[in-house]
C-alpha cells in the first residue's frame, strides 16, 4: 500500500479580497510526480449552525433573504464565528441577534469542514436547549418560527411564505 503525503505549498497570489472572503492562487507541488499546478483556495471565517430547541421542543428556525439564492430561506440560525470566540459564544450571540432567543444550556456536537476542496474554515454544530425568547430580532431582515420535531434529527420544517 501506498503512503499517502501531502503537498507542498509554494508562493502565493491573492486574487481578491472582501469583508468575509479572500480569494488566492497557491502554487502547488504534487507530493508523487512533483509537478506543479496552481490551485485556488477561499479563505472563509469559521462559523456556527445552531439546533436551537424551546423547553417545549420546538425547533427555533429563522426565515431570510439570502443573496446566494436570491430568495427567502428557511434556516437553522447560524453565523460567523468573531475572532477570540469559542463556538459556543458565537452561538450564543448570533442566536440572540438573529431570532431574539437565548438558551439555558450550549452544548457542541461536532465540526466539519464544510468545502475541504477550496476552504480551509471549519462549521460547528451546537445544541442550543431551553431556548426562550429574551429580546427582539431584527424585524426588517429575518422573521422566525419554530417547527415541531418528535426528534431534532429527524424532524424536516415545512416551508412557509416570507
Amino acid at each position: 500500500m501506498t503512503t499517502l503525503k501531502p503537498f507542498r505549498y509554494g508562493a502565493t497570489r491573492e486574487l481578491a479580497t472582501t469583508p468575509i472572503f479572500r480569494l488566492q492562487e497557491i502554487e502547488a507541488e504534487h507530493p508523487r510526480t512533483g509537478s506543479l499546478r496552481p490551485y485556488v483556495t477561499l479563505d472563509a471565517p469559521d462559523w456556527v449552525n445552531l439546533v436551537a430547541l424551546t423547553p417545549e421542543g420546538q425547533l427555533v428556525l429563522v426565515r431570510q433573504w439570502r443573496h446566494g439564492t436570491r430568495r427567502f430561506e428557511l434556516e437553522l440560525p447560524a453565523g460567523a464565528i468573531e475572532p477570540g470566540e469559542t463556538p459556543e459564544q458565537a452561538a450564543a450571540r448570533e442566536l440572540l441577534e438573529e431570532t431574539g432567543y437565548s438558551a439555558a444550556s450550549i452544548v457542541r456536537l461536532g465540526e466539519v469542514a464544510p468545502n475541504a476542496a477550496f476552504q480551509g474554515n471549519r462549521c460547528f454544530t451546537v445544541l442550543a436547549e431551553g431556548c426562550r425568547r429574551t429580546g427582539e430580532p431584527p424585524s426588517t431582515r429575518a422573521r422566525t418560527s419554530r417547527s415541531s420535531c418528535a426528534a431534532p434529527p429527524t424532524c424536516a420544517p415545512r416551508s412557509a411564505t416570507p
